[in-house]
């Protein structure tokens, strides 16, 4: 997993290994990945632990974003503007994002920094990791 930003962007870019016949994809409606594998980052944009944008990409770039708040349930109601591309290759498969800063809320500053947490899961198995960033590893 790859992560970098610019003026307007914020990108992630991820390569999940796995045996390209297993992969699970699908060219899904926006939002109806859960039988797919997926990968994905969680942003804490105000860094609170109280609510946080999930956003999933399947191996073809399908996206499934969302919002979690503390003791309540995922809403994908929310579409988020970004762009996001995928392609199972010889090892699995990558996926590339770029979501602009103006389709997130968070507190700008050079002292801010939102939480991350990078995700990872394999439909056939029902496996998922999670990485958080501010956790050593």
């Amino acid at each position: 997993m790859l992560a970098g930003y610019d003026s307007k962007f914020i990108y992630f870019a991820f390569h999940a290994y796995d045996d390209p016949s297993k992969v699970r994809a699908t060219v899904a409606k926006r939002d109806a990945i859960f039988d797919d594998d997926v990968v994905g980052v969680i942003l804490d944009t105000f860094n609170d632990k109280r609510r946080a944008y999930e956003l999933f990409f399947n191996p073809l770039g399908v996206q499934q974003d969302g919002i979690v708040t503390e003791g309540g349930d995922d809403d994908f109601s929310v579409d988020i503007v970004m762009e996001s591309k995928g392609i199972v290759t010889q090892d699995g498969y990558t996926v590339e994002v770029a979501i602009p800063f103006k389709s997130l809320r968070y507190e700008a500053g050079k002292e801010s920094c939102g939480g991350f947490i990078f995700c990872a899961s394999q439909a056939r198995q029902r496996r998922e990791r999670f990485m958080d960033a501010d956790q050593p590893k």
